[in-house]
């Protein structure tokens, strides 16, 4: 994976409008998933008393079934061919069903007992998921299709992160809006959240179906259906997909299989059970995380088209491992405000990791069309968000046996043993040093680069001219 800068050639350009029409659209995926995902406990647990047990173990069965369901929708969306396209349909039907079962999460009957909750809390968050794995498979789809410019699609890519971080500071803040008292109370902040939600999602869906075109869906309306066993044989055969797909597992993990301890770290060993001092601490690490993130975006973009994304991976995952090593210094008794530094430290080299590896998802399909003669972006797009879910729900799940592994007990507070804290700060500390370590090591063997891809590019343009 040699670095070899790309330029965008006028061809290749993407208009502005089109690129931030296709940015905002990442309103109606990111938007939900982490305002349902952050908030479910604080409405159905804090509000409405529901079992956090049953809040988790719900939620985490959904979101598996959610990341099974991409590769049959990314099958389904790559043979589509109706005169809307193959993607559009997905994305206007998928981003209305998500509106709308976004407005009926946050707005629960108000006399439903504990038994009755629970079935309403299931039931509209496992349509809430089939919604959004609808349009999520078929939007990271079409980003294949704006640009046959690897560098380009990084930019594509750059517009739509700003959106992300933007949006996920509302999420966030979510809670605190819902406290409001001119709303009338947490369940009746959240219902206005939801409806508002709701008309952000509508919005952003309708503004990616009526203003971002299928480029390849006249040439594609010639290719003959695939069937679901010879497009999962296909997949399977892709040899860079074999280094892409460990990068980007160890990269979850780096990122999410021990960051559930540092809520514990902060709150009973930095400020010794001051709960108060510790939550807005947390607040604001989130804060500095997501506003980081943002403000990389662009530098990140320019730089891995300038200098390549090896070199790019190689920075941000010493970010990560600088961001981490940072947290045996700063979480600490006494560390004070120093304990929100990490955060923005490892923000912006995780995501821009992962920005790239969403934008080598959109050079696979071109990749897999020179060697198959098939578009499909689809199936793509949809095994690297199934490898991202399946990541972050076997993290989520593990974390909590992490937790246990290490001795901490919640009932003895800032209480836990010396060799308690021990464990914690070295799982904290270390695990994800060792998962970026190994995470490099599988990008360093990934076989595509941007020369390769324009090599990639002539040959099919000389092979659809015939």
């Amino acid at each position: 994976m040699q670095t070899s800068p790309d330029r965008t050639d006028s061809a290749a350009a993407v208009p502005a409008r089109e690129r931030v029409a296709y940015g905002f659209g990442v309103a109606g995926i990111s938007f939900p998933d982490h305002a349902v995902s952050q908030n479910a406990n604080f409405l159905y647990n804090v509000a409405l008393g529901l079992s956090p047990l049953l809040i988790g173990t719900v939620g985490t069965a959904c979101r598996l079934f959610d990341a099974f369901l991409d590769p049959l929708l990314g099958h389904l969306s790559d043979n589509c061919r109706s005169h809307l396209g193959r993607r559009r349909p997905f994305i206007l039907g998928g981003g209305l069903a998500v509106a709308a079962m976004f407005a009926l999460f946050f707005n629960p009957p108000g006399d439903l007992a504990s038994g009755p909750l629970g079935w309403f809390y299931g039931l509209t968050l496992f349509g809430f998921y089939i919604a959004l794995s609808t349009i999520s498979v078929a939007y990271l789809g079409l980003l294949a299709e704006l640009t046959p410019s690897p560098a380009e699609r990084a930019r594509i890519l750059g517009t739509q992160y700003r959106f992300r971080y933007a949006l996920a500071l509302v999420a966030v803040w979510a809670f605190s809006f819902a406290q409001m008292p001119a709303l009338g109370g947490t369940r009746a902040g959240f219902r206005v959240f939801g409806v508002l939600g709701a008309v952000l999602i509508a919005s952003a869906t309708l503004v990616v179906f009526f203003r971002v075109r299928e480029r390849f869906a006249d040439r594609v309306s010639s290719q003959p259906a695939i069937t679901l066993a010879e497009s999962f044989r296909a997949t399977v055969r892709i040899e860079p997909l074999r280094w892409l797909v460990p990068g980007v597992i160890c990269f979850l993990f780096a990122g999410n299989l021990v960051s559930g301890l540092g809520p514990y770290l902060v709150l009973y060993y930095v400020n010794q059970g001051d709960l108060g001092l510790g939550s807005v601490q947390i607040a604001v690490s989130g804060t500095l995380w997501t506003a980081s993130s943002f403000l990389i975006v662009g530098p990140a973009v320019r730089f891995a088209n300038r200098r390549g994304r090896r070199v790019t991976y190689l920075l941000a995952g010493g970010a990560v491992i600088a961001g981490s090593l940072l947290k045996w210094v700063c979480f600490t008794p006494g560390a004070g405000w120093w304990v929100v530094l990490p955060s923005a430290v490892i923000g912006p080299g995780w995501n821009t990791v992962m920005l790239l590896v969403l934008a080598e998802s959109a050079d696979l399909a071109d990749w897999d069309e020179l060697q198959t003669g098939w578009r499909r972006e689809g199936v793509i797009s949809a095994v690297i968000n199934w490898v991202q879910k399946t990541g972050q729900s076997v993290s989520y799940i593990a974390a909590g046996a992490i937790l246990t592994y290490a001795g901490f007990d919640i009932a003895l507070g800032a209480g836990q043993t010396p060799a308690t804290f021990l464990r914690l700060r070295l799982l904290f500390t270390l695990v994800p040093c060792l998962f970026v370590v190994l995470a490099l090591w599988a990008l360093a063997r990934y076989p595509v680069n941007e020369a390769s891809m324009r090599e990639v590019r002539e040959q099919l343009d000389r092979r659809s001219r015939g």
